[in-house]
């Protein structure tokens, strides 16, 4: 199964190398998956490595899902399934292997828990309705419900989680195994405390219609940096640290 992961990005360079990193040190095989990323920050150069591309676009599109629109039309055409993949949260190694073996299976998949750090430590958290940036679901489904929904709502990534389980007809969770009664062996953390600006901070309601402009005023203008280059950040490496000893961060 070829994995498509999509990366939209703006004025996060530290987060994008590291989150290209995270992406590199993967372990489903490296000819069957592909990182698209879109940056309109205008941070990063086009470029191209062996698994992932990068796409600079000239100005800063109008929504988050007219971002995620886009990415899915720059997609390999032998995609068979897609992931989001945000900047700022934690992929570990076995993430991307783990949607796969969910997805050969099912159209959906969609984990009942994940790690975040919302509290200042790593926590498991019911991830029913939430976590968008953990889903993963087949070609045939998002292209049965047309893509992200078109919309300015703060809402967007619960609209589309509906419209996603209304229509799958099937669905699995990726992280269900023996090993998930510990929390350590969730492959995903969702990041809050990352330092760097987040557009949920910026969101007022889940009908604000507003919050994706008022994030360009919280998001730091940034140099431009040119090449991407992965490099794990300073976060990055204390989580990979407490996981690996199953400690909490």
């Amino acid at each position: 199964m070829f994995i498509t992961a999509l990366c939209p990005t703006f004025r996060h360079p530290t987060l994008l190398q590291s989150s290209l990193a995270l992406w590199n040190a993967q372990t489903y095989p490296a000819h069957l998956r592909r990182l698209v990323i879109l940056d309109d920050g205008q941070t990063f150069d086009d470029d191209v490595g062996d698994t992932w591309e990068l796409h600079s676009a000239r100005q800063r599109l109008p929504s988050l899902p007219a971002k995620y629109n886009l990415l899915l039309s720059l997609a390999p055409p032998e995609t068979d399934a897609f992931l989001v993949w945000e900047d700022d949260d934690t992929y570990l190694p076995e993430y991307v292997a783990a949607h796969a073996a969910t997805l050969q299976n099912h159209e959906l998949s969609h984990p009942r828990y994940v790690l975040s750090d919302y509290t200042g430590y790593l926590v498991a958290e019911p991830a029913a309705g939430r976590f968008h940036s953990a889903l993963g679901f087949r070609r045939s489904l998002i292209e049965r419900i047309g893509g992200w929904p078109v919309t300015d709502r703060a809402d967007f990534d619960q609209q589309l989680q509906t419209a996603l389980h209304a229509a799958a007809a099937s669905k699995g969770d990726p992280f269900a195994s023996p090993a998930s009664n510990n929390p350590w062996k969730i492959p995903y953390v969702y990041g809050w405390h990352t330092g760097h600006a987040h557009c949920q901070s910026t969101m007022l309601s889940p009908a604000d219609e507003l919050w994706y402009f008022r994030g360009a005023q919280a998001y730091a203008e940034v140099p431009h940096v040119g090449r991407l280059v992965a490099r794990y950040d300073e976060r990055t490496l204390r989580i990979l640290a407490a996981i690996g000893e199953g400690s909490g961060f």
